[in-house]
């Protein structure tokens, strides 16, 4: 406090309440990184949000159908297992 003026003090408490910064906010940065790499290799039409990378510490998650269903999911990664495989020649 003895470096920020009362002013100063206030000003980044309305910037902060507007736009907040931090450690607890890197799920957020991380969901639109992940956003960002997925989207090129969606189908055409097909859009993620940061929001869909970040864990759900509401519950209203569970609210939501799956997008996919368990033995979609196994099938994903055998065959993004294969296709790694395939590229590295084995």
């Amino acid at each position: 406090m003895r470096e920020l003026t009362a002013r100063q003090y206030m000003e980044w408490e309305v910037i902060y309440a507007i736009d907040p910064w931090g450690e607890w906010r890197a799920d957020l940065r991380m969901g639109i990184l992940a956003a960002a790499v997925v989207s090129p290799h969606l189908k055409k039409g097909t859009k993620m949000k940061p929001a869909d990378f970040m864990p759900d510490f509401t519950g209203e998650g569970k609210k939501r159908k799956p997008r996919q269903s368990v033995a979609d999911q196994k099938a994903a990664m055998k065959a993004a297992v294969a296709g790694w495989n395939k590229a590295r020649g084995k």
